[in-house]
């Protein structure tokens, strides 16, 4: 009985992997990117969450990336459309050499796609937009 259960969980376990690979893949297209720059206080601001979503449909999946040292940011966009533009920024700490990201400097009042810092319009291709200046 037990080497019936073992060959049964083998064959399982191959005709599963076969199943898997055999299921057609999502792939997202990205026909735009946005990009800019995150000022806080007149300066660049590194380690900022900028997010874009879909203006009127909360329900869609939040675009977003982090800035970087220079207060950088890139985001691919897979439509045109008019996106509500929001922001995070984690206080880090160290420990033990790990950088772990906390409450928000912002305190979640850039953080809301009902009332976005701003809404921009993203057109196929690149997009530049204009330096995004914060307060904390």
């Amino acid at each position: 009985m037990q080497k019936c259960r073992a060959i049964s969980s083998v064959a399982l376990g191959a005709l599963l992997a076969i199943a898997a690979g055999c299921r057609e893949r999502v792939e997202t297209r990205f026909v735009s990117n946005a990009t800019g720059v995150v000022k806080v206080a007149g300066a660049p601001a590194a380690g900022v969450y900028v997010y874009l979503q879909p203006v009127g449909d909360l329900q869609a999946a939040v675009l977003g990336t982090k800035t970087d040292a220079s207060g950088q940011f890139s985001i691919p966009v897979p439509a045109p459309g008019e996106y509500a533009l929001t922001a995070t920024w984690p206080k880090v700490t160290l420990d033990h050499g790990e950088e772990i990201e906390g409450e928000d400097r912002f305190q979640g009042k850039h953080a809301q796609p009902e009332s976005p810092i701003r809404k921009v319009t993203i057109q196929a291709g690149e997009n530049t937009l204009p330096p995004i200046e914060l307060k904390r």
